[in-house]
């Protein structure tokens, strides 16, 4: 997804200078706003077409991060109601070279309310 695709808002955040990633011991990229469920779409597309093609690139202000998910991702779901807010979180992580600690046994199911 470009820049363009979205709100001018929606590209304020933090982005760590990874230019030259070998000598830094870690390289951040960070980003918090709200957005209308539209445009979170198009942020889940974005991620889910990067995740295809094994490269995501993360951009903002010229600078930007390209991440390769490769082999197996260790991948968390949470979600939390509490009163009136509720929260969602997702975390995907890998590591480079290749190297794996486990797996999950059941899969995860995510299906949409079809209301």
């Amino acid at each position: 997804m470009k820049s363009e695709d979205l709100p001018e808002d929606s590209l304020g955040g933090d982005v760590a200078d990874d230019s030259n990633l070998d000598s830094l011991p870690e390289v951040e990229f960070r980003h918090e706003s709200v957005q209308d469920t539209e445009t979170i779409v198009k942020y889940f597309d974005a991620f889910s077409a990067g995740f295809a093609q094994g490269r995501l690139t993360l951009s903002m202000g010229g600078r930007e991060i390209v991440l390769e998910p490769k082999g197996l991702l260790d991948f968390r779901v949470r979600s939390k109601k509490e009163g009136d807010e509720v929260q969602v979180s997702l975390k995907i992580s890998w590591r480079e070279p290749r190297s794996r600690k486990r797996s999950r046994k059941d899969p995860l199911v995510i299906k949409p309310d079809k209301n």
